[in-house]
């Protein structure tokens, strides 16, 4: 999970607005899986972020700021 948080603080500054950011491995009932914590704790609650679409076990979300 650390490794997926790092990620995130990483590169989410790098996406341009109206950019896309996506995690693979989200399953939305298994909150101990890194991908899916950083969802639910990280991008959902962001203001900048909305859900785009999810494929699978692929999620995207679209920075809109």
């Amino acid at each position: 999970m650390p490794g997926c948080i790092a990620d995130f603080e990483h590169y989410a500054p790098k996406v341009a607005p109206g950019g896309f950011i996506a995690f693979h491995d989200y399953y939305g009932n298994s909150t101990d899986l890194g991908p899916t914590f950083v969802i639910h704790n990280m991008v959902q609650p962001a203001a900048n972020y909305r859900f785009y679409r999810q494929h699978d076990t692929l999620w995207i979300a679209r920075k809109i700021r």
